[in-house]
């Protein structure tokens, strides 16, 4: 299948590791030129891609944010994938302030900015894709979890409105929410916990970030043609029960 998007430009957030990593390998083998950010300069497997190049920057850092988004103002990106996140647990009664704004910042504060930075470029050329990603804990949430369900409760809203803004520039805008994928996140649990999560799944399995970086590139394709606003839930089955 075609996806129509040899040839364009990139940005993934957070794609040195996990799901943005996946993301970005799958862009690559279409074609396109990929910029990933990550919080650090060292080498890692983007410095075997000639086509891939990273820009470290801190999203909580409000200095860093601001001149990261000047710096791609010109970029010419036809495709922005928001995946970095920041992640905090803690109930209600107990919930840090700083760290309440710390992850607003990663997870909301920065997407929108990031797209308003790109949309104008996109707009002109009547073609963009942004696809957020988020997480089911935005649309169905446990104890502990007031702070980044919040958050990505944000995005899906934020998502919506971006897609209402920019339908007419033809710059589609999705979000996709993944449950509990093998990242570094779900290694570090335990055995008894990890095994409580799996239950949950009716699929019997842990989705891997190529399944949650299939969705993203169909989205982020010219195959998608039709599809804003959207929410797309890939859990394997979670929340349906």
């Amino acid at each position: 299948m075609n996806l129509g998007i040899n040839g364009k430009k990139a940005l993934v957030t957070g794609g040195t590791r996990g799901i943005g990593e996946a993301v970005a390998r799958e862009l690559l083998a279409e074609g396109v030129s990929v910029t990933i950010t990550g919080q650090s300069e060292r080498e890692g497997w983007w410095s075997q891609e000639a086509n891939c190049s990273l820009i470290a920057c801190d999203f909580s850092n409000s200095v860093q944010l601001e001149v990261f988004c000047e710096d791609i103002r010109s970029g010419q990106f036809d495709i922005l994938v928001n995946n970095s996140g920041a992640f905090y647990s803690a109930v209600l009664s107990e919930v840090d302030v700083a760290e309440w704004d710390k992850v607003m910042a990663v997870n909301l504060t920065a997407p929108m900015l990031l797209m308003k930075a790109v949309c104008d470029v996109m707009g002109q050329r009547g073609w963009g894709r942004i696809v957020n990603v988020g997480s089911i804990a935005g649309i169905v949430s446990r104890s502990s979890l007031a702070t980044y369900s919040a958050s990505k409760a944000g995005l899906a809203g934020l998502t919506r409105a971006a897609a209402l803004d920019l339908a007419a520039q033809g710059v589609l805008v999705n979000y996709v929410c993944p449950a509990y994928t093998e990242t570094d996140m779900l290694a570090s649990l335990d055995e008894d916990s990890r095994n409580a999560l799996l239950d949950r799944v009716p699929l019997g399995r842990f989705s891997q970030p190529v399944d949650i970086a299939a969705a993203v590139l169909f989205l982020a394709s010219d195959r998608n043609q039709f599809i804003t606003g959207q929410s797309l839930v890939i859990d394997g089955g979670v929340i349906i029960q």
